[in-house]
């Protein structure tokens, strides 16, 4: 189809309404349709920028057409103008050059410009970016719908009016323009958005990481500290417990919950809390980071405990806010002490007296005393064996307890004569109860039990032993054994001396131990006879208690199974 012009084109730009475009054989000067584009075309300069920037695809089956459409967008400043009559050459040419904008006839013979619509309708991803305007003398409605059904952003009927043509291609470079500079930027936003959620999500990883650790690290400090052997607590800066481990509870003889809330001098002995306080006054005072001392404690059940302790301080500016205290059981450790003082006195006690004695005699013979003094010589003689043997004595309970202690001996157990036994251990202490005039009564029963006769024969002799020295002249101690229901075999020693307080019937089982501190003196004895003799009756699978009223008796009872 021929264009066809409304009106000629004059030097002189008319009004936009009454240009059309001139016939091929009338073409205008350059000038004369810049100025004229100039007047039409709103901000002229950023149009002609528009289209020399753009390319521009012309498909009209009239080649005259397409000449004069490429003459009159080059002369309006569009430097890239691809022009065909053919519609198949169109499809590929709009496929392969992607153009900013296609100017399309309808009617064409073969394929129509409907049918390039659907031929390149799978190139445009997006038909606000790559615009057609359909150019056709069809002005049917018919027409219309089926263009912009196809996918045409402007329809134009021909003939048509120069100024509106060229508003309506600015109009759709302008807005193809701004859709790409859009989705650039929704690109660019997106890549940002990409990036800032990557991080987001690292950031994220990052925390659920951090705050995992801290959970494990916690859990794990919290079960250090739940199930650490010394006892833990913290307190207010008023002294007030507020947590509590485990062992804490088992060293107060508490529930830990239930040591919350209650004042931590509170559980120190009376006697001790003011010292205590005094310390942990000076340590505030001096704003000293830790301090370290042993207190004494009192559980719920009586006991005496003492505790070594070290309180750490946590100040926020001049503010006391907490206290931790780590502390363990030194009981045994001081009980410990005690027996090694114990030890040291008795043990000095029983060494000096007999090397004094000892070495008196020795002094005495070495002066002629032999010769001069016979008979007072064999004397001293006597005194200084019965010393030696004294300390023989004292050496070996201190070897025998510390070689049961570790292990080292073992017992023999095998099936023996009862009053086999009991006829040895008394016939053994028989010269000291005579000296001490006291009568051994034994009631020896007809039975045997397995046990080491040497060994049980040692239990008896010191428990006989210690009832003749704590006898009082002209009495008697009692030595008896019998048959139980279960086998076992249960032996008594039993004496009428001044007894034992009711608080000292397990202690007297203790190393070094005396009912009274002057007893090693008075009746000498290392304190070692029934703590070697509790060792004897554990290694035998038995059991050896006391029981006593003051100023009427005791009794020493084993029992060893069958």
């Amino acid at each position: 189809m021929i264009l066809e012009a409304s009106q000629p084109i004059s030097t002189a730009p008319p009004p936009p309404p009454s240009f059309s475009l001139p016939t091929a054989a009338r073409p205008e000067p350059r000038e004369a349709v810049r100025a004229h584009l100039d007047s039409v075309l709103p901000r002229g300069e950023f149009a002609r920028e528009r289209l020399s920037r753009a390319t521009v695809l012309v498909v009209d089956d009239e080649p005259g057409n397409v000449r004069l459409l490429t003459r009159l967008l080059e002369r309006a400043g569009c430097e890239d103008v691809i022009g065909t009559n053919q519609a198949p050459d169109a499809v590929r040419l709009y496929t392969e050059r992607r153009p900013d904008l296609m100017l399309l006839d309808l009617h064409m013979p073969g394929m129509d410009g409907l049918a390039v619509l659907d031929q390149v309708r799978h190139a445009r991803d997006d038909r606000s970016r790559s615009p057609v305007l359909v150019l056709t003398g069809d002005d049917t409605s018919e027409a219309r719908e089926s263009a912009l059904h196809r996918g045409a952003n402007e329809f134009v009927s021909k003939p048509f009016n120069v100024s509106e043509v060229l508003l309506r291609i600015d109009h759709l470079l302008e807005t193809a323009v701004l859709h790409r500079e859009l989705a650039d930027r929704n690109r660019v936003l997106e890549q940002a958005v990409a990036a800032r959620t990557a991080a987001l999500e690292q950031d994220i990883a990052r925390r659920e990481r951090v705050e995992r650790e801290l959970r494990t690290s916690e859990a794990r400090y919290r079960h250090l500290v739940e199930n650490a052997s010394d006892m833990i607590v913290q307190a207010d800066g008023k002294g007030v417990i507020r947590y509590a481990n485990e062992a804490a509870g088992r060293l107060f003889g508490l529930e830990p919950q239930a040591m919350e809330g209650r004042s931590f001098l509170g559980l120190i002995r009376p006697d001790a809390r003011h010292a205590a306080g005094d310390v942990f006054i000076e340590q505030v005072r001096r704003r000293q980071p830790s301090s370290y001392q042993e207190l004494p404690a009192v559980t719920p059940d009586g006991r005496d405990v003492w505790i070594e302790l070290d309180v750490r301080l946590t100040w926020e500016g001049d503010e006391l806010v907490a206290a931790q205290a780590v502390g363990r059981d030194v009981t045994e450790r001081r009980q410990l002490e005690h027996l090694k003082d114990e030890f040291i006195s008795v043990a000095s006690h029983e060494l000096r007296t007999p090397l004094t004695s000892i070495r008196a005699a020795l002094g005495l013979l070495e002066s002629g005393l032999m010769e001069t003094q016979p008979e007072r010589a064999r004397h001293l003689l006597r005194i200084a064996t019965r010393n030696g043997e004294r300390l023989a004595r004292l050496l070996n309970d201190i070897l025998d307890l510390e070689r049961m202690s570790s292990g080292s001996v073992r017992v023999e157990r095998r099936p023996y004569d009862v009053a086999e036994v009991m006829t040895q251990a008394a016939e053994t202490v028989r010269s000291a109860a005579e000296a001490a005039n006291v009568l051994i009564v034994v009631d020896a029963p007809r039975a045997t039990v397995s046990m080491d006769a040497d060994r049980m024969c040692q239990v008896l002799v010191n428990l006989l032993g210690n009832a003749i020295k704590f006898s009082p002249a002209g009495g008697a101690v009692w030595l008896s054994a019998a048959a139980q229901e279960d086998g076992d075999v249960l032996f008594a020693v039993r004496d009428k001396g001044r007894g034992i307080p009711a608080d000292r019937l397990e202690a007297v089982f203790e190393r070094f131990t005396q009912v009274d501190v002057s007893d090693a003196r008075e009746k000498g004895g290392s304190g070692l006879g029934l703590a070697i003799c509790r060792a004897i009756v554990d290694q035998h699978g038995g059991r050896i208690w006391a029981e006593s009223t003051l100023g009427a008796g005791s009794t020493f009872s084993v029992r060893l199974p069958a």
